[in-house]
């Protein structure tokens, strides 16, 4: 019984040996891996003069991403784009006052979502209109609403009312699969769909370069684009 234990004992510890080996094995083969994505995620992109959190009906960081993905995109499509919608839980974590690293933007947007560009009637703008009148507000450019009570008193798209045409607006392609319940964007109200390539994250990150290379700093300021009655 003794020979038994003892066999058992060490063929454990052999095992546990192995098992030791095989980990620090691995451990060497990431690590310079883990030091390259260390050394990227901690990279200095730009710098903001202020922090910026998400915040209902507006935000300094709503707004910021917004008009930035709207400015990529009309550089990127040869059709104007009328305006851009995104969703307030897309935006996942704060940008912070100071030095803004490339891992900063990956916590803010860590989802793989990519731009496109919807065309929709003006009955699917007014679904929008009374969907942000509902949930408080979202992340948007080039609309200005007035609310008041849960319903829009006042709705312009780059200053004017809305009209009887269709609307190309920008957002994520989450956001026109319906997401968030956002069927204004859908199949069953669009005219057409336009996909850019080019994710939104890497918007965000290209615009970053840019302020860090003219030597700029991010500034973004509430505009009243959404005003609550």
């Amino acid at each position: 019984m003794r020979y038994g234990i003892d066999t058992l004992s060490d063929a454990s510890q052999n095992i546990q040996s192995e098992e030791i080996k095989d980990d620090v094995d691995i451990e060497s083969l990431i690590r310079p891996y883990r030091n390259e994505v260390e050394l990227e995620m901690n990279e200095i992109l730009c710098i903001s003069e202020k922090s910026m959190i998400r915040s209902r009906p507006e935000s300094a960081l709503g707004n910021f991403v917004s008009d930035l993905c709207l400015q990529r995109a009309r550089e990127i499509s040869s059709v104007p784009i009328d305006c851009a919608l995104f969703n307030y839980g897309g935006l996942r974590a704060a940008l912070p006052e100071g030095d803004i690293s490339r891992g900063k933007i990956f916590e803010l947007m860590p989802f793989e979502s990519e731009l496109v560009v919807v065309e929709i009637p003006h009955t699917a703008m007014q679904n929008m209109f009374d969907y942000l009148a509902f949930t408080g507000g979202e992340p948007l450019s080039e609309i200005n609403l007035k609310i008041q009570d849960g319903a829009v008193l006042e709705a312009r798209v780059q200053g004017q009312k809305l009209e009887k045409r269709t609307y190309r607006v920008l957002t994520s392609d989450y956001l026109a699969g319906g997401g968030d319940k956002m069927v204004f964007l859908t199949d069953s109200e669009r005219v057409s769909i336009e996909k850019l390539g080019l994710k939104i994250r890497d918007a965000i990150l290209e615009h970053c370069i840019e302020i860090g290379a003219n030597n700029e700093r991010i500034n973004k300021q509430l505009d009243g684009r959404i005003i609550m009655e």
